[in-house]
């Protein structure tokens, strides 16, 4: 059916005096195609002369008059879990389940995913390098489903929150689509945060309070021998 945009159909038309038998021109549609993400269009065109049609090329599946507005959503989990809840790991590995719409079937296009810090909005460096990931796809249809993972160290990571970014690429490096969003939930992993001790609880190293309790200890010993002296002497 034709693409209604704002509920009008987008056409464009152009007259010419052709100069010999054989040629070739350019007819341009500009329209808001903000909602067309995930959906593929095809170009029909019609010919004529003194409005007569005389020719027409209106082949749905012609691959050379298609028009693709690709889209990715993601929804990130932590596999240990299956939840955007992770404990810090030297092997942590993230599943990052890619939904990709609007793409041409059997062209092969490359997913490069890449973890970002939330609050500061920057790549997670991990040793001071990024957390990256990639993937090659060849879709047998325009809608799919695949998986991304990330597997690295987490250490040190306790409360914070990590954003998978994606990106589709070309096979010649050029970006066709991304889904990059900071706020979104379903797209960020958040790490436990430290467990906190209770007050009375020594450190690791703290020898002061260990001391005072075998300090209390000894001298609860030392009045027990007082005491049981004294009896004996009183019994004598």
């Amino acid at each position: 059916t034709p693409l209604l945009v704002d509920g009008k159909e987008v056409t464009a038309e152009k007259t010419f005096i052709p100069k010999k038998a054989a040629g070739y021109e350019e007819l341009e549609f500009t329209f808001d195609a903000s909602a067309l993400k995930g959906t593929v269009t095809v170009v029909f065109e019609d010919l004529y002369e003194d409005e007569k049609k005389v020719a027409t090329h209106s082949e749905i599946t012609d691959r050379p008059q298609q028009i693709a507005f690709p889209s990715l959503k993601t929804t990130a989990r932590d596999s240990e879990t299956g939840t955007q809840k992770a404990k810090v790991s030297k092997t942590t590995k993230i599943i990052d389940t890619v939904c990709y719409e609007g793409v041409f079937p059997d062209e092969k296009f490359i997913l490069k995913g890449k973890l970002y810090d939330r609050a500061t909005g920057k790549p997670l460096l991990v040793n001071g390098s990024e957390v990256t990931s990639e993937l090659e796809v060849v879709p047998e249809n325009s809608n799919g489903i695949v998986e991304v993972e990330f597997v690295f160290d987490s250490t040190g990571l306790e409360g914070k929150e990590v954003t998978v970014f994606e990106y589709a690429y070309t096979p010649d490096d050029e970006l066709i689509v991304s889904h990059e969003d900071l706020t979104d939930d379903y797209q960020t992993i958040t790490f436990d945060k430290k467990p906190e001790l209770p007050p009375d609880t020594p450190k690791t190293g703290d020898s002061t309070k260990p001391l005072a309790i075998m300090i209390v200890m000894l001298a609860a010993v030392i009045a027990g021998g007082i005491v049981l002296a004294y009896r004996r002497r009183k019994l004598k």
